[in-house]
């Protein structure tokens, strides 16, 4: 099962649905890093960039999730990050030990004094 993830503006993803329009189905989920919502843009006073540097592909995708299932109810709906989100999370030692712990596969614990790239030794590919 394929979960998407979009961390920049939706134009490619835009053009992936022009060619295989049946791709929401084929998701397990969607995932995108984008928006602001009851919350300072990094754009202008009220967008996100990646929505606004390509907003035409970001409302194709919104709309064409939908259309994917016809007259049916869509499956799942694609989970948008804003910014209110993205920008106040940190991805910490602490934290990376308990998502390798919850996923089963835990590592040595990192520090923060870590030398800057180091990498996780979880077993599990994800989080390593």
């Amino acid at each position: 099962e394929l979960i998407g993830l979009v961390t920049g503006p939706l134009t490619n993803f835009a053009l992936a649905l022009r060619l295989e329009p049946s791709l929401p189905r084929l998701l397990r989920r969607l995932v995108i890093m984008g928006g602001a919502f009851d919350y300072r843009g990094n754009t202008t006073p009220v967008s996100e960039w990646n929505i606004s540097v390509d907003p035409e592909a970001a409302a194709e995708v919104f709309s064409v999730w939908g259309a994917a299932w016809g007259l049916e109810d869509p499956a799942h709906l694609p989970i948008i990050l804003g910014l209110n989100l993205t920008e106040n999370i940190a991805m910490t030692p602490s934290l990376l030990s308990r998502l390798a712990t919850a996923a089963g596969g835990p590592s040595s614990p990192m520090s923060v004094l870590d030398d800057r790239g180091t990498r996780s030794s979880s077993s599990n590919p994800l989080i390593r």
